[in-house]
């Protein structure tokens, strides 16, 4: 019995220095915890990310503020300052460039409810504007000086001898009705004119059968022409003797026409009609 005795104890004193050995790693777990807690502050960083985004939000907001110079265009200075009263013309012929003192010119083509004028400089030392059949005339001055002086000579003719022959004056209106197609003579003028009720498009195709019999002709639908840079239809044509460029633009209620006349398409005076052009305008 003793021995059973003391084989018991030593039993009992073995079994708690088994438990004590099994308890040890239960520690070399908990030291695996602290390892996941180190994860989550990086997790936390890239969340203040956004906030640096904000800002640079806002600063695009701030330079919309400058839309208010955008307004000031609006206000139109031409039209407080009065038309200078005469500018230079340049033309760049073969024999050389030469400028010349222009004058302003204004006049109206249509009045009423809906008035439209129009504007240009032109040369007085050269040219003079003369109104006719609803159309300004731009002619040199020669041509004017030679038709007055022929109007002239010919009254002195009748008053020599109006006894001897009272039957040469009725002869002659019978010559004068023939002399009506004197106006269709001078080849040389830059003519602004408006037909109402119409289009560019209306009356293109046929617009310069009433300026010449052409052999060649050119449509162009766009064309930029005057200190405004309107738009226009441009027709071109000439034959022998005289080549013509018109241009159409569409107004309220019809059509404002400028038309170029010169005896060729390298003739200097067309030269100064397209220098004309440029500074043309419709008000």
């Amino acid at each position: 019995m003793k021995k059973i005795a003391a084989l018991l104890l030593a039993l009992l004193l073995l079994l708690p220095a088994g438990c004590r050995e099994a308890a040890e790693p239960a520690p070399q777990t908990e030291q695996t915890e602290p390892e996941q807690t180190q994860t989550e502050p990086e997790e936390t960083e890239p969340v203040r990310t956004p906030e640096r985004t904000e800002p640079e939000l806002s600063e695009p907001a701030q330079a919309e503020e400058p839309a208010e110079p955008s307004e000031a265009p609006m206000t139109v200075p031409d039209e407080e300052d009065a038309p200078a009263a005469s500018i230079q013309l340049t033309i760049y012929a073969e024999n050389g460039n030469r400028s010349t003192e222009a004058s302003y010119y204004e006049n109206v083509l249509r009045g009423g409810e809906s008035p439209i004028s129009f504007s240009l400089y032109y040369d007085p030392a050269s040219l003079e504007p003369v109104f006719a059949a609803n159309a300004y005339r731009f002619l040199p001055l020669s041509a004017q000086t030679e038709e007055e002086s022929g109007a002239e000579e010919g009254e002195p003719e009748t008053d020599a001898a109006p006894e001897e022959a009272p039957e040469e004056p009725t002869e002659e209106p019978t010559e004068e009705p023939p002399l009506p197609p004197v106006p269709q003579e001078p080849l040389t003028y830059l003519e602004v004119s408006l037909i109402n009720g119409t289009t560019v498009n209306a009356i293109s195709p046929t617009f310069i059968d009433g300026y010449l019999d052409f052999t060649d002709i050119e449509f162009t639908s766009y064309a930029r022409i005057g200190a405004q840079r309107l738009e226009a239809g441009r027709v071109s044509a000439g034959n022998a003797e005289q080549y013509v460029e018109a241009y159409l633009i569409n107004v309220t209620g019809g059509v404002a026409v400028v038309v170029l006349s010169a005896p060729d398409s390298s003739s200097e005076d067309l030269l100064w009609f397209r220098a004309m052009l440029s500074t043309f305008r419709l008000l």
